[in-house]
């Protein structure tokens, strides 16, 4: 109940200015982007105890979570003020690899196996770690959905599904896959409601016949979409990744070929303006679904240590929509195929 007063008092800090208050300073950032230089006094595996001092004189010290902090301001302080053992850059990676930063994951790896050469062989008998990094993006998930951002909800999740698939946290992502995909066939029955409703209240037989014509296009469109979901949601569902990809590619064809079909569709809606909106819509949301199941699968070739097909995956998924910026991210960090084809081996 203590870190809102003490997040606020650093915030407080931050806005005001810093002065040099202490031999050695560096900076920390906040995740809204907010910096000062401040004096660090200890680091643990999730957090960072600071002095700080005010532009008035006023001195203070606090601990900040891991999470209040941008990841790579946590991770330059963490790096440079932990104590260099095994456990510590273990540890630290575990954070990275929950944080995203998988590069950094594997640098941290790498120290360890260089302080111990059978630091990997002995984490396959520690499930717990890959059980720890499945708990952690089980919790962001949790509380992207609850704050409304199914986006990065349904992000979360999929990378869970994809890359933890064994885990608890794995399982606990499938369930709330699950879930999203309910609410999502909701709201598209909604619409084809309203649809409906709309051509009951056409009192005009022209309006009501062109109304009826519109929805018969943009049912068998959304059948085809919706044929596409659950290959896609198949594969998440699905343990074995050899089983899954196939069902991410199918998926990823199946939307694709959809947007040719919307494509033509929309060159003939140019004297209903009703149509063409919801077809551009459609197109819009079609492209974000396949763009998912290309990076699904990429998901899965990374896990399996094949980085070629992760980037024509990845390539794949920037030819749908270039300016994508889960899509974008996937493809500047295909490096984390190192990383990530030995973590998925820590059993």
């Amino acid at each position: 109940m203590r870190a809102f007063p003490v997040l606020l008092a650093l915030t407080l800090c931050l806005t005001l200015g810093t002065v040099a208050a202490a031999a050695e300073k560096e900076e920390v950032m906040l995740k809204d982007g907010l910096t000062a230089m401040v004096e660090v006094t200890k680091t643990e595996p999730e957090s960072v105890t600071v002095k700080f001092e005010t532009k008035d004189g006023k001195e203070g010290q606090t601990k900040l979570h891991a999470n209040a902090l941008d990841p790579h301001s946590f991770y330059q302080i963490r790096q440079n003020h932990m104590e260099k053992t095994v456990e510590n850059h273990v540890k630290l990676a575990v954070w990275c690899a929950g944080a995203g930063l998988f590069n950094r994951a594997k640098r941290q790896m790498d120290a360890a196996e260089a302080l111990d050469p059978k630091v990997r062989e002995k984490l396959k008998d520690m499930p717990d770690v890959m059980e720890g990094i499945a708990d952690y993006l089980v919790d962001r998930a949790r509380r992207a959905y609850r704050a409304g951002n199914v986006e990065q909800c349904y992000e979360i999740a999929a990378l869970l599904a994809t890359r933890f698939p064994e885990t608890e946290g794995g399982g606990l992502a499938r369930t709330l896959l699950d879930q999203l995909k309910d609410e999502a066939e909701a709201a598209t029955k909604e619409k084809a409601r309203k649809r409906d409703a709309a051509i009951d209240a056409e009192a005009d037989a022209d309006a009501k016949k062109a109304a009826k014509a519109r929805d018969k296009v943009l049912d068998k469109l959304e059948k085809k979409q919706s044929l596409a979901n659950k290959y896609l949601h198949g594969g998440l569902q699905e343990k074995n990744q050899s089983r899954a990809r196939r069902n991410y590619l199918v998926a990823a064809e199946e939307f694709t070929s959809l947007l040719g079909d919307i494509d033509k569709e929309m060159k003939k809606a140019t004297s209903d303006p009703k149509l063409l909106e919801a077809l551009v819509e459609m197109d819009a949301n079609v492209r974000d679904d396949g763009v998912k199941a290309w990076l699904a699968a990429g998901n899965v070739s990374l896990a399996r240590g094949s980085r070629n097909d992760a980037t024509k995956e990845a390539q794949a998924a920037l030819a749908l929509d270039p300016d994508n910026a889960q899509a974008k991210s996937f493809m500047n960090n295909v490096q984390m195929a190192s990383a990530m084809s030995g973590w998925g081996r820590w059993r």
